[in-house]
């Protein structure tokens, strides 16, 4: 999946990042925001306001580089951020607590895991994955053919790598060691 966790391990005195963690479901995802009771009990104020504002900043990064989709340039070219078809993509990109590191995850999270567990990690590495083509789509038959499906159907592609999260992390960094910088100093 194309997550980035940043911890503030030991209080608030230092950070460790890390990519390519996987970001759960979105009713998950929700009940781990730092306005919830079960993290406010967990964190003191200074560790949320930190965590929360550098997970902020690395989601407004990530979701700005995702663009709108013309009809002139519908298709990102590979290493390029890919573009937004519905939105879907841009408006799912959250940061929340991770328990499990004492960290702040960002990334896209899962909408619909019954169709494709690696279409994130295709998108933001490269790979094969599924995606469904609903009926009444047009495909390419073994002859060469188009034709249209009469029922739905899962179909295997491959996906250049069009990076979103790691590169939003990238961009991010001096304003994260800034944030952190200046907790020490409170």
């Amino acid at each position: 999946m194309s997550s980035t966790v940043l911890h503030g391990g030991g209080g608030i005195k230092s950070t460790t990042i890390q990519s390519g963690v996987k970001m759960p479901s979105v009713n998950a995802t929700m009940k781990l925001f730092f306005d919830r009771a079960t993290v406010m009990s967990a964190l003191s104020k200074a560790q949320r306001r930190v965590m929360a504002q550098s997970g902020g900043y690395v989601m407004k990064a990530a979701r700005n580089s995702i663009k709108k989709a013309s009809q002139k340039k519908s298709v990102s070219s590979p290493g390029e951020a890919p573009r937004g078809h519905t939105g879907l993509l841009k408006d799912f990109i959250f940061f929340a607590y991770d328990p499990s590191t004492g960290g702040v995850v960002v990334g896209p999270s899962k909408l619909n895991a019954k169709r494709s567990q690696t279409a994130l990690t295709a998108l933001e590495y490269g790979g094969e994955t599924d995606i469904y083509k609903p009926a009444g789509s047009f495909v390419t038959n073994a002859a060469g053919k188009t034709e249209r499906l009469a029922n739905g159907r899962m179909e295997k592609i491959t996906i250049a790598a069009r990076p979103f999260m790691g590169p939003a992390l990238i961009r991010s960094k001096d304003k994260l060691a800034k944030i952190w910088a200046d907790s020490i100093k409170r």
